[in-house]
């Protein structure tokens, strides 16, 4: 059997860890309805890391991260580096699997306990890793031309239902908020592909870092702001940064008719695959330095003992938020509406009446769901947790 990943199948792991988490978590609010231009620049300032991570590799051929950090530092500043990358990559991979559960939870799954839905995801890292760095290549390659096509075919659809005018006034944000936005978008998601050189050590000789790391970046940065544009463009702002899945609500007012609706399960599905990856890389990760720091020869060993370590994130918010009662009595008792500048439905932009001759003010069955979805994610953003204020 072949161990080694091709130059393909590490584009794509790379393509899917950036892509993690940026396709559903919301725009920067400082940046608004500029969002998009900060995310050129920060393609720009991610220029002279990735040729930091090339040279790298050139000086270090079939080496891993950890191993080039023991070649450079030495043993003793080595592990201490070697251990700060290990604690990083549990701290990125249990926030990465907050968002997971959150969005299962929140928006499909409210009765089912969040430590159950992230015993499952973790469960499933767990075993790819243990299936080996190549079995994570595998999956990345089959599964990201979903999140292209997905990608694209919400923003030719959703194109009837956008208004280029929520983009003026284009670069009205000043300067230096905007490279502020720019740097801390190039350091964090972006600047954490540095994870994903634990898979160089099982990197086929032929491949060659400078192409596959600018072709990753070059498609991460297109859907970055294909995806911005589509939920300024359609959402406007600053409706676009009320919730924490914006694109959820972006694609959920998407349809055709009632022939082609629900288009929002693409999200869900993006997310699914996305946050997998960049899980399971996290998981490799860690594992890998935990075993270079004990000296072990598999890492695989270490792979049970670390799930537990990546669910704490889960459960800490869960007691921060006073448990699932806690939390679930902040998204019943809030009954405000919705702005009036957040579209609820195709119809709501097309006139004074619907197709069923609904006037504009009373929304239909479909609405009123789409706006339960909005409204429990507005709660999350906005409001403190606390006990419900009489009316």
């Amino acid at each position: 059997m072949n161990h080694k990943i091709t130059e393909k199948q590490i584009q794509a792991t790379i393509f899917m860890f950036w892509m993690g988490s940026m396709v559903v978590v919301g725009i920067n609010p400082q940046a608004k309805q500029d969002s998009w231009i900060a995310g050129l620049f920060a393609g720009i300032m991610m220029l002279p890391l990735l040729f930091l991570y090339i040279r790298l590799t050139s000086l270090y051929p079939g080496k891993n991260l950890f191993e080039i950090l023991t070649q450079i530092f030495g043993k003793v500043f080595g592990r201490i580096l070697i251990l700060i990358y290990v604690v990083f990559s549990i701290q990125l991979g249990g926030i990465t699997l907050k968002i997971f559960s959150t969005f299962v939870h929140i928006l499909n799954m409210p009765e089912t306990p969040e430590p159950a839905i992230l015993f499952f995801i973790i469960l499933l890292s767990v075993w790819a890793v243990k299936s080996g760095p190549e079995n994570i290549g595998r999956m990345s390659k089959y599964t990201f031309p979903i999140l292209l096509i997905s990608v694209a075919a919400t923003f030719i659809i959703g194109a009837r239902d956008m208004d280029t005018s929520n983009l003026k006034p284009i670069m009205n944000t000043d300067l230096k908020t905007l490279l502020g936005s720019a740097f801390s978008l190039c350091i964090l998601p972006l600047g954490e592909v540095f994870l994903c050189l634990s898979f160089f050590s099982a990197l086929e000789p032929q491949a060659k870092p400078s192409r596959f790391f600018f072709k990753a970046l070059i498609m991460t940065l297109a859907i970055l702001i294909t995806v911005n544009l589509r939920n300024i463009l359609i959402l406007g702002f600053p409706s676009a940064s009320m919730f924490y899945f914006p694109s959820y609500e972006t694609v959920s007012i998407i349809s055709i008719g009632d022939f082609f609706s629900r288009t929002e399960v693409l999200i869900g599905i993006n997310l699914m695959l996305a946050g997998f990856i960049k899980v399971a890389v996290c998981l490799y990760s860690s594992s890998l330095g935990l075993a270079k720091l004990l000296n072990a020869a598999d890492q695989k060993l270490y792979c049970r003992s670390l799930r537990s370590a990546y669910g704490y994130p889960g459960r800490h918010a869960l007691r921060k938020h006073g448990g699932m009662e806690g939390l679930g009595a902040n998204v019943r008792d809030l009954r405000d509406p919705l702005p009036d500048h957040v579209p609820h439905s195709h119809s709501d932009r097309r006139g004074d009446k619907s197709k069923s001759g609904t006037p504009k003010d009373k929304k239909s069955p479909r609405c009123k769901q789409q706006s339960g979805g909005i409204l429990k994610i507005f709660i999350l953003r906005r409001l403190p947790v606390s006990a419900p204020s009489s009316r």
